[in-house]
């Protein structure tokens, strides 16, 4: 109680203090009223007309405020729009890069596991490989094995073989040896036997013989051996007579010496073969003249005027030529022609080209025979044909009065028998057609008798 009573009396002091501050401030608040609202008054003419200015351009603000708001609302929706997007494409590139990381991962483990794998298969392989190839190799090199194993015995056997051989080549070596001597030898004899004129003469008949024979000119067809003629009481053989086309002959000697030629092949110092040389040379130069006095082609029938001189050794006759070339002008004054085999080979097969001419030039002669005789055959047989036409036309003329005789005189009569019924079981007479065609004229003339008689009287070729 005596707590309340101070309070109270508190209370009271401060209502009457209170009391007496709003008397005075009500009265300074009523003059300061009275000059605020003139004031205010004055103030709130000059706000009206700003508040009429700002309400304008509060207008045209809240228009470019609601323009703003409106692009404002479009670019949060669009922003909106762009992180929902931004927030998927976060979610799905943390989901890629998740399963990324897991297929990351995966291959690792599996690159390892197969890393491991082949090691472990490399290793199997290798393995299987390796005693496979062993296998295969002992397999394969088994038959080369025993291959070289044959070959070494083989050439142990050749080796023995060949110290056999070499004996045997040695004998054999020795008798070529002793046959070589005995060939020198007989070489010597020949060489002798050569410079023989008899012995020579007939080795140059024996190559003669040869040549004839390779160039193709058989002595039976186109040439003969060893004629003889006189000439001046003395009797002239020459060694060959070469049948020409045309019944001419051509005259061939081969009788020169070859002896000084052979002892310079022998001669061991360069004088003695220079000086055998130059034997040789005026042996085929006497020859030469020997043949041109002779005169062999005044002694056959339609002979050209030259003689041919045979040298069976070309290495003799180029001898000659070195040590007198002169020999080439002198045969063809004296009426020789000098020949070696090759250019004789040449000769015969020329004659032959022209005996071949020769017999073409027969059978065209038999074949333009054989073509008049075929000619006149023809001829005459056309002559046939035509007389064979004559006949088929008059055959045919006399045929069609048949016919025209037979239907207008024996026709008639006879269809009366099936007008009176009296037709043998009603067999009616099949009409005959006449023949219109007539045999072909011939045309050509060469099948005209008169025709070949004037060909024949002209004696023209038939080609």
């Amino acid at each position: 109680m005596d707590s309340i009573i101070p309070l109270v009396t508190f209370l009271l002091g401060i209502a009457a203090g209170g009391g007496a501050v709003w008397f005075w401030s009500k009265d300074r608040i009523d003059r300061a009223g009275e000059n605020g609202k003139r004031e205010s008054e004055t103030d709130l003419a000059t706000l009206q007309e700003r508040l009429t200015g700002r309400d304008a351009s509060i207008d045209e603000m809240q228009v470019k405020l609601n323009s703003l708001q409106s692009g404002f609302d479009a670019a949060s929706s669009e922003t909106s729009s762009l992180k929902q997007e931004i927030a998927r494409l976060q979610t799905s590139l943390e989901k890629e890069r998740k399963q990324s990381q897991e297929k990351i991962e995966l291959l690792e483990d599996a690159e390892t596991r197969l890393s491991e794998k082949f090691k472990n298969l490399a290793g199997d392989a290798l393995k299987s490989n390796n005693d496979s190839f062993l296998a295969l190799a002992k397999t394969k090199f088994k038959p080369i094995e025993k291959s070289i194993e044959e070959f070494d015995d083989s050439v142990k056997k050749l080796e023995k073989d060949r110290e056999g051989a070499y004996k045997g080549l040695r004998t054999q070596v020795e008798g070529l040896d002793e046959a070589q001597r005995k060939l020198n030898k007989e070489t010597a004899n020949l060489v002798g036997a050569l410079r023989s004129p008899n012995v020579g003469g007939q080795w140059g008949e024996i190559q003669l013989r040869r040549v004839v024979e390779l160039a193709g000119m058989l002595n039976h067809c186109d040439f003969h051996e060893q004629q003889s003629q006189e000439t001046d009481g003395k009797g002239v053989r020459p060694d060959l007579v070469i049948q020409l086309a045309g019944k001419r002959n051509v005259v061939v000697d081969s009788k020169v010496s070859l002896s000084s030629y052979l002892e310079a092949c022998d001669a061991t110092d360069e004088i003695t073969r220079t000086t055998k040389l130059a034997d040789h040379a005026k042996s085929v130069r006497s020859h030469i003249r020997q043949l041109g006095q002779k005169a062999y082609f005044e002694h056959f029938d339609r002979s050209p005027e030259f003689v041919v001189l045979f040298i069976a050794n070309e290495a003799s006759y180029s001898a000659a030529l070195e040590q007198d070339p002169s020999l080439l002008e002198e045969g063809p004054e004296k009426g020789v022609i000098i020949a070696t085999p090759t250019t004789l080979i040449a000769l015969l097969r020329t004659v032959a080209y022209g005996w071949r001419e020769e017999q073409l030039a027969q059978n065209a002669k038999e074949i333009s025979d054989l073509g008049k005789e075929l000619y006149k055959r023809i001829a005459t047989v056309g002559e046939h044909v035509g007389k064979l036409g004559k006949s088929l036309s008059g055959a045919n003329d006399a045929y069609n009065k048949f016919v025209g005789s037979f239907e207008t005189r024996v026709l008639v009569t006879a269809r009366k028998f099936s007008e009176l019924q009296a037709d043998a079981h009603g067999v009616e007479i099949e009409p005959i057609e006449p023949i219109d065609s007539v045999p072909r004229k011939i045309q050509s003339h060469e099948l005209k008798p008169k025709s070949f008689e004037r060909i024949e009287s002209k004696n023209i070729p038939i080609a």
